[in-house]
């Protein structure tokens, strides 16, 4: 996880003090007049603790110093046998006490992270407390829970803020005042991390970065779910439960993938005074219209939009919208009724009975897929005629099928997603004429309604019929080149072809492969493996250069060895790449305590449920954060097609 070392000393001097002379607890405060700063309290946790006591009245996980903040977590390998378990816990972190004699108004503020929660247990297991009467034990004081509402990051790398949460009036005044901070572990044992804890005297808000953090609305479409009432709804939710439709309004926060025409829809937070503070998370929707984005405005931070769609509660702990079951109801104040992508508006005229004789045209093969229930199949084959607008994935002895759109006059308007279709006479490509934008064609086959909202063809079971070369005329032209996976033999898995010092094709654009990357000849195959460099202060990836897989499933293969006497622990897995962007890694499990006296073969599968721009990547874990080896790298599909070796 990459973390920011700061190095900020505690500012509690008071005015009436030499730099030579002790400052005695309870922190004493300089009347309003003299005090220019207004900090009664500030600790990093850079580098230690400070002054704040860290006490476990549940087990034995104290808060501790790592990655310059403190940490807390209880989930560890107890007995020993190379898994971590969830452990129960109640650890405390105290600050000094303070004296607010002579304050009027204060309030508290941090950074954290917080990842692997029960979305249930937020307000309950992650407690800020004060009190007026702690000596020594937490559990002999008289504890305040104030109003800090925690949000659960998806990654290592994004800080949230706690706001200015308010001490409350009873407080003020008071000669020993003490604040911590209470971690909780039931069945499920998060990871908490703090930094930049800080009491400042003025005005604070009700916690939470300043959001209100009032949950309002009833999710229809007059009275929106903002995103406090969005969450607690979806939290609400059992493990994997789809909500019925709702609407959600917000600002957005942040983008984690923009809306482009090679997946059409988008990945965003959203809040209700557009920071992160309360956010909710917007998961893979589709654009205006409940269409997939084919042109249009793009999303952009503080952009008012209202999402209408399913949520769900993601592994038990993540609210968010369900991939393809949302979509951008307006934009700003913008909304459409149809439009984009897989046919989207029926306007215009629909022809066709959808025969051999009198094939559908792309409004009427729109109108009749559209109608099937979602992910129904046709229980016929239908034609359907038109000009080529744009191809998605052309032609190709590798595939022998094609994606493409058509319409009536080879213009988005109307158009229809063929997709994956097989060549002419229903037979994989092998050589022939290529498709181009302008052509005229007709297709065969079965469609469907993928998942209710994309009128297509069905992979595999639609072909072309016939092809008429038009030179290249209409809208746009096609993108070709199919699947960027190159030759699998030219692929370098096995890290015998080295050029300036780098593996080929183990470079890439975006920041998925970040280790310091050095030839070994202790290979597990041929002559050469891949030394990955590592940190403790870090995790460092292996990252193959991005590539775009079709929908399936894949498995990565490879050995691995630790290079040194301190070991190692590696992680497989993929992160998708938009516009040279990097979203959410996903991962696989971790294969631990790797020696140098043996290889170990590690296999990791994963699915993707759409055609997907991405890095595979091998995570080398910072801890122990020394070097390892990978060698023999392969990448295959259900199908046994070989995409890396």
């Amino acid at each position: 996880m990459k973390k920011s070392i700061l190095s900020l000393a505690i500012s509690l001097l008071a005015l009436g003090f030499t730099a030579c002379e002790d400052v005695p607890a309870p922190y004493e405060v300089n009347d309003s007049g003299n005090n220019t700063s207004g900090v009664l309290l500030e600790e990093s946790f850079s580098t230690s603790l400070g002054d704040f006591a860290a006490i476990n009245t549940v087990g034995n996980y104290p808060w501790t110093v790592s990655y310059s903040c403190a940490q807390v977590t209880s989930y560890t390998d107890d007995d020993g046998d190379g898994t971590k378990e969830n452990n129960p816990a109640e650890s405390w972190l105290i600050s000094p006490q303070l004296d607010l004699t002579q304050v009027q108004q204060a309030y508290i503020s941090f950074d954290y992270i917080l990842r692997y929660a029960n979305a249930s247990e937020l307000k309950t297991n992650y407690q800020l407390l004060i009190s007026s009467d702690y000596s020594s034990t937490p559990a002999t004081a008289t504890w305040t829970a104030l109003d800090y509402n925690p949000v659960q990051g998806s990654d290592w790398d994004n800080w949230y803020n706690s706001g200015k949460v308010s001490i409350p009036e009873a407080f003020i005044g008071q000669p020993q005042v003490t604040i911590a901070l209470c971690y909780k572990a039931n069945a499920k044992a998060a990871t908490w991390e703090v930094k930049n804890f800080r009491v400042a005297e003025g005005a604070g808000d009700s916690g939470n970065g300043g959001s209100s953090a009032e949950a309002t609305g009833d999710g229809t479409e007059a009275n929106p779910y903002n995103s406090v009432a969005a969450n607690q709804y979806a939290s609400s939710l059992a493990d994997g439960e789809e909500s019925p439709v709702i609407y959600i309004k917000g600002k957005v926060v942040s983008i984690t993938e923009q809306y482009s025409t090679q997946y059409g829809n988008a990945t965003f937070y959203i809040s209700d005074d557009g920071t992160s503070n309360g956010q909710f998370y917007v998961y893979r929707t589709l654009y205006l219209g409940n269409q997939k984005y084919t042109s249009g405005d793009e999303l952009k931070v503080g952009d008012e939009v209202v999402i209408c769609g399913s949520v769900t509660n993601y592994m038990g702990n993540t609210p968010e919208t369900v991939q393809g079951k949302s979509y951008l109801y307006s934009l700003n104040g913008k909304t459409v009724a149809g439009g984009g992508e897989g046919g989207g508006t029926t306007e215009g005229e629909a022809t066709g009975d959808g025969t051999e004789a009198n094939p559908f045209n792309s409004v009427a093969a729109n109108e009749y897929a559209s109608a099937l229930a979602s992910g129904a199949e046709s229980d016929k084959d239908v034609y359907i005629k038109g000009k080529v607008v744009s191809i998605k994935e052309q032609y190709g002895t590798q595939y022998g099928n094609a994606t493409f759109y058509i319409s009536d006059d080879g213009t988005s308007k109307n158009q229809f997603y063929v997709f994956r279709a097989l060549y002419l006479d229903n037979q994989k490509y092998t050589s022939g004429t290529l498709l181009q934008a302008g052509d005229d064609v007709v297709i065969c086959g079965r469609v469907t309604n993928y998942m209710g909202n994309t009128p297509e063809t069905v992979q595999g079971k639609a072909w072309l019929v016939s092809l008429k070369s038009n030179g290249g005329t209409g809208e746009g032209g096609g993108e070709g080149g199919g699947t960027d996976i190159g030759d699998p033999s030219e692929s370098n898995g096995d890290f015998e072809n080295w050029t300036g010092g780098k593996p080929n094709n183990w470079s890439t654009t975006s920041t998925a492969g970040n280790a310091t990357l050095s030839q070994s000849t202790d290979a597990h195959g041929g002559k050469y493996a891949v030394e990955v460099g590592g940190t403790s202060s870090a995790n460092k990836r292996l990252g193959y250069r991005e590539m775009t897989l079709p929908a399936g499933t894949y498995t990565m293969k490879f050995y691995t060895k630790a290079a040194t006497a301190a070991g190692g622990s590696v992680r497989p897995g993929y992160v998708p790449v938009t516009d040279g962007k990097v979203g959410n890694y996903v991962y696989g499990d971790y294969t631990n305590d790797l020696t140098q006296s043996s290889w170990v073969l590690v296999t990791h599968e994963f699915t993707l449920n759409d055609e997907t721009t991405l890095c595979l990547v091998v995570m080398n874990s910072k801890k122990p954060g020394a070097n390892v080896l990978i060698d023999d790298f392969t990448l295959t599909d259900a199908a046994g097609n070989v995409y890396i070796k």
